[in-house]
């Protein structure tokens, strides 16, 4: 229900999502603050995204599921585990009967729980388009510092609109209630 916290699991993809990360990808209301995205999102495109989302050789992608079900409604990851610099956080909730219940900022925390506590990272990044107030609220609550503005690095039709970078070292994640 709108509103309520929901109680969020993360779980691996498995190849039945396909049609949800299909339906995501198509919705404009899901993807106006995803920095990049793509015109039309086909289900062989869904299909060959889950794989590479069941593929965890150096990224790790969970499917978010909330209350009872076992449905996924977005998705977190933790792209580039192998990379000095440490993992870029991101996520996306699709199911837009999922927003407003806490979903994004659970999800997230866990993932950075997971960076931390088992893929040894020292710190974690995120890129968060300027105008997503949202998802900035999100990394805020959970520690991350704004460390930059890639200008005009984001193109939105005819418009360009800056990108902001956030860090979190593991000595500032306040997530671990």
């Amino acid at each position: 229900m709108a509103g309520e916290r929901a109680t969020v699991t993360l779980r691996d993809f498995r190849p039945g999502d396909a049609e949800a990360v299909r339906t995501w990808f198509n919705d404009a209301r899901v993807t106006a603050d995803l920095v990049g995205s793509r015109a039309s999102f086909g289900l062989e495109d869904a299909r060959a995204w889950v794989e590479r989302a069941i593929d965890t050789a150096t990224d790790r992608r969970w499917a978010i599921t909330i209350d009872d079900s076992d449905d996924a409604v977005g998705f977190v990851a933790l792209f580039g585990l192998d990379r000095q610099l440490g993992p870029e956080l991101a996520v996306l909730v699709g199911d837009p009967e999922a927003w407003g219940r806490g979903v994004a900022r659970e999800a997230e925390r866990q993932a950075c729980i997971h960076a931390f506590d088992d893929h040894g990272a020292h710190r974690i990044h995120a890129e968060i388009p300027a105008t997503n107030e949202a998802a900035q609220k999100v990394v805020t609550f959970l520690g991350f510092r704004r460390e930059g503005v890639m200008r005009a690095a984001i193109r939105r039709g005819d418009e360009r609109i800056d990108n902001q970078v956030w860090g979190l070292l593991e000595e500032d994640f306040t997530g671990r209630w």
